[in-house]
């Protein structure tokens, strides 16, 4: 359930619906039931052998949905253990977007008029409404980070230590003791 959990609230995220509170996981799962139903019924298309002119595109959408669903698994498996607060993951979100596209794909196929321009004015708001505005908390840690980041590199570059420029920049780019790193940044 923890796993399923983490998988919800990455396409929450998605949606622009941040924490774990009810909102955020209702409108998750409402995205990963909408991309899952898209990707079977699409895989039942294939199978049913849908006409050359429609497996094209049932396989495009197959595929979009098959990546994303894919990639929260493994996300939500692998990266369980840091909580749920790292399934909103801004980094995530471009890995999560292309199961949003499928569904939407797929609601172009409609074909009651009235139905298809609801449903696709309906994504249209929420896609909206995740865009803007840019929440101050995310403003905040990205500001945080930028500034983070360029004290480490130019503590780095003035040390040539990792450790020190960890320290010096109270953030650590490289929290790991990797040899191969300094080779890198010199390399770089």
């Amino acid at each position: 359930a923890a796993y399923a959990l983490y998988v919800v609230l990455m396409f929450a995220n998605v949606l622009g619906l941040k924490g774990t509170g009810l909102f955020a996981v209702l409108g998750g799962a409402l995205a990963v039931l909408a991309a899952l139903a898209v990707a079977a019924e699409q895989l039942f298309r294939l199978v049913r052998s849908e006409p050359p002119s429609l497996q094209a595109r049932c396989i495009a959408i197959l595929a979009l949905c098959s990546f994303s669903l894919m990639f929260a698994a493994a996300t939500a498996y692998g990266r369980i253990a840091l909580g749920f607060p790292g399934a909103q993951a801004t980094r995530y979100v471009p890995l999560i977007v292309p199961a949003l596209l499928a569904v939407y794909l797929r609601l172009q196929e409609i074909g009651r008029p009235r139905l298809r321009a609801g449903l696709l004015a309906a994504s249209a708001v929420a896609i909206a409404f995740a865009t803007f505005p840019m929440r101050a908390p995310e403003e905040r840690f990205m500001q945080h980070l930028s500034r983070g980041k360029r004290a480490w590199v130019e503590a780095y570059l003035a040390t040539g230590d990792l450790a020190e420029a960890n320290r010096r920049a109270g953030l650590s780019i490289f929290p790991y003791d990797a040899p191969e790193v300094p080779r890198m940044l010199a390399y770089l």
